[in-house]
């Protein structure tokens, strides 16, 4: 049973830019025309290693752009620039990075296209998983270079009396060096804070009407778009001598809550079969693991806030102490007549009201009997 997920350290899309974090060091030392060089080449060899490495199951988004953008560079520094413009020229890989993720960003839509585009017909890898963690990522970026550039270009311009070869080296070298490093930080602490979430998040089976599953989403998400999702419900309601013994939902019950319901029902978690759903509901109740409830029926239950795909079990129980159990506390008993002249007062749940329709032409008349044989 797998109603738990993980995101993997190693599908962090920062990963791609390694090699401009290896400019951002090696300017430190060397000149900055040479840390391009040897940039663009790291790229391109982690090109090839990164995707081996990952087991081709992140789309290098950020190695492409890191790659471009230092190639770019490599083009330009071979130029014959003047001496003096050697200070803005250091600015270059910066400045045109920001350009491109400001540009994916604008045209953010037009963008995933020609990326998907060119995975079907290029690559094997997966897009869909990682695209929400790579616009995050885009978006930091942008603010990272825009703060970088900001200062640098105020002490260029504005500082001029401040200008010295220790605070050259500082601006140009190590300032973008923290930065990245930041950046790389900041993005593995979110991962870390996003993977102590799903510890104790539920993943539920997205279903059609065909109970076929097609896909899975978090809970708390599923909760957000309420009733676009469809997900598979298990509900078992307790008979004891022709009554059916219902419970009044509690407050940790997002609809219905203070309205008499079944007191056992869960959403099945992603990967549970429903053997095991019925089994931890009725252990929840406290009865032995040999008794074991009967499918009933299935149906679809939709309304503005809720869509689920419940499966109806049917419990009969021959001792009333077990409704002793602090799951069934506050409830009590109900005759199909009882339950008949409150339907549509607000007393029942809408799950249940809807239920009892079924129920009262097909398992209350044999109750009936089987109470009469007693």
């Amino acid at each position: 049973m797998k109603g738990k997920e993980r995101i993997s350290y190693m599908a962090n899309p920062a990963w791609g830019l390694l090699p401009f974090l290896l400019y951002a060091f090696l300017v430190n030392f060397i000149n900055y025309k040479i840390c391009l060089f040897i940039s663009l080449a790291f790229g391109l060899g982690c090109l090839w290693f990164l995707p081996f490495f990952l087991r081709r199951k992140v789309f290098p988004l950020f190695l492409f752009i890191t790659i471009w953008v230092l190639g770019v560079c490599c083009i330009v520094a071979l130029i014959p620039f003047p001496p003096t413009w050697t200070r803005y020229l250091r600015l270059l890989p910066d400045s045109l990075l920001l350009l491109v993720v400001s540009e994916i960003l604008l045209d953010r839509r037009s963008f995933i296209g020609r990326l998907f585009r060119m995975q079907k017909r290029f690559l094997k890898f997966s897009i869909k998983a990682n695209l929400y963690e790579y616009f995050f990522l885009l978006r930091l970026l942008k603010r990272f270079l825009i703060f970088y550039l900001v200062i640098v270009l105020v002490y260029l311009i504005f500082l001029k009396q401040m200008h010295s070869p220790e605070i050259h080296a500082f601006m140009y070298g190590q300032l973008r060096l923290l930065l990245i490093l930041a950046l790389f930080s900041f993005s593995y602490f979110r991962l870390y804070l996003l993977n102590r979430k799903f510890r104790n998040e539920d993943w539920l089976p997205i279903i059609d009407e065909n109970a076929q599953v097609i896909g899975r989403i978090a809970r708390s998400v599923s909760y957000q778009f309420k009733e676009k999702y469809l997900h598979p419900q298990v509900r078992i309601l307790f008979f004891y001598k022709g009554m059916l013994y219902l419970k009044p939902r509690d407050a940790l019950h997002i609809y219905n809550k203070g309205k008499y319901d079944t007191p056992l029902a869960k959403d099945l978690r992603f990967m549970q079969d429903f053997p095991s759903a019925v089994s931890e509901l009725m252990k929840m109740a406290g009865f032995s693991s040999l008794v074991h409830p009967r499918f009933f029926s299935r149906y679809l239950f939709e309304r503005e806030h809720v869509r689920r795909m419940m499966f109806l079990y049917i419990m009969t129980v021959k001792d009333e102490s077990c409704f002793a159990h602090k799951i069934f506390h506050k409830g009590k008993l109900w005759t199909e007549q009882e339950i008949d002249n409150n339907i549509g007062k607000g007393v029942f749940g809408e799950a249940f009201e809807e239920e009892f329709e079924l129920l009262k032409t097909t398992v209350f008349p044999v109750m009936k009997m089987m109470s009469k044989n007693e």
